[in-house]
Parts: C-alpha cells; sequence; structure tokens
C-alpha cells in the first residue's frame, strides 16, 4: 500500500489536477460516489464505492473527499475541483456557510480539512450534471455501474 500511495504521488506532483466528482443514492438507501483526476485532459486516478444507508449530499460530498485523500501527499501545481453540487462549491468558495445544526457539518468539516492540506491552491467549479461533460459524464456512468449492480 506504502508503494502505491508512493507511486501515486510521484504520478501526479508538479501537475495541474482537475477533480471530477459524482455522488448518487438511490431511494433504499443504496449510495456511491465517483472521481477521475486528470491532468491535460488525461484520466489518471479513479475511484468508485457503494455505501449503504446514506444520501445523496453525503455522496456528492464524500466523492470529493475520497478523491482528496487519494492524492494527500502530493504535490501537485494545483487542483481544480469540479463537481454538479453547487452547494458544495459555494460553501467551499466562502459564499454560503454550513451551521453546526446543519447535517453536512461535519462532511463540510472532513472536506476543508482534506483541502488544506495541501500546499497548493485548491479551486471550486461547478459544471451542469448530464450535460456533455466528457469526465462528468465518465463519473456519472461508472457510479450508476455500481448502484445498479445486483448485490
Amino acid at each position: 500500500h506504502e508503494y502505491i500511495q508512493s507511486a501515486v504521488h510521484s504520478a501526479v506532483d508538479g501537475l495541474k489536477l482537475t477533480i471530477y466528482t459524482d455522488g448518487a443514492c438511490l431511494d433504499s438507501g443504496r449510495g456511491g460516489w465517483a472521481y477521475i483526476i486528470t491532468s491535460c485532459g488525461r484520466e489518471l486516478i479513479c475511484g468508485a464505492r457503494m455505501e449503504s444507508q446514506t444520501s445523496n449530499v453525503e455522496m456528492e460530498i464524500k466523492a470529493v473527499i475520497m478523491a482528496l485523500r487519494r492524492i494527500a501527499g502530493s504535490r501537485p501545481e494545483y487542483i481544480l475541483v469540479c463537481t454538479d453540487y453547487i452547494d458544495l462549491v459555494r460553501c467551499m468558495s466562502g459564499r454560503i456557510r454550513i451551521k453546526p445544526s446543519d447535517s453536512r457539518f461535519f462532511l463540510f468539516r472532513e472536506l476543508r480539512e482534506a483541502a488544506r492540506s495541501f500546499r497548493c491552491p485548491v479551486y471550486w467549479k461547478w459544471v451542469k450534471g448530464h450535460s456533455g461533460n466528457k469526465f462528468n459524464c465518465l463519473c456519472d456512468q461508472r457510479l450508476r455501474r455500481i448502484l445498479y449492480r445486483i448485490v
């Protein structure tokens, strides 16, 4: 595991990274998240996972947390996070504040800590979901494959 993480670090050090994420939840409470980390329009790293008893909002935030954790300790030039969850962008850009009484508070705190662990700037961008953005659509496809797999 240490060797793999070291390989991830050297693969992304000095690069301009873009992270695309998606999260979703079915009526049953089963949900999942997916991310794709790219540089210069090429996919470098991806991840996805299914979780139980969750919500769509939790999965949207968790997708970004997990992507940032995957490259934790690396030294990219900058990170651009692209998500179709607009409240995430608003919160992380300082346009809205999440109060401690909000159910999302602890996840946003975890996300903030993950983003602050990097020495490089981390930027936040909203992308319209299901609108033809190549990597946003790929995240959605991978997520759907996981969610609709018969367990």
